[in-house]
């Protein structure tokens, strides 16, 4: 899959529908504490183009700071004497 978006693990997807029809989304894609993948997909139509981007980059931030909070906290620990 090709990453259009410049941003590691958000890329623009398009599917067909049973009708035929195209659908566009924005799709963020990550893997959680137990190692498996998750992904959560934003329409084009349903928000526009840049917010549907722009959220899909939103969530994935989030994700991978809550993923990393753990760690963060752990090395804060160890770092103070």
């Amino acid at each position: 899959m090709l990453n259009t978006t410049g941003v590691i693990g958000v890329h623009l997807a398009v599917q067909r529908t049973r009708r035929g029809t195209r659908m566009r989304y924005y799709c963020a894609t990550w893997v959680d504490a137990a190692g498996r993948p998750r992904k959560r997909s934003f329409s084009v139509a349903k928000y526009g183009e840049r917010r549907a981007r722009a959220i899909a980059v939103r969530i994935r931030t989030q994700v991978l700071e809550e993923l990393l909070r753990p760690i963060r906290l752990v090395h804060a620990r160890q770092a103070t004497p």
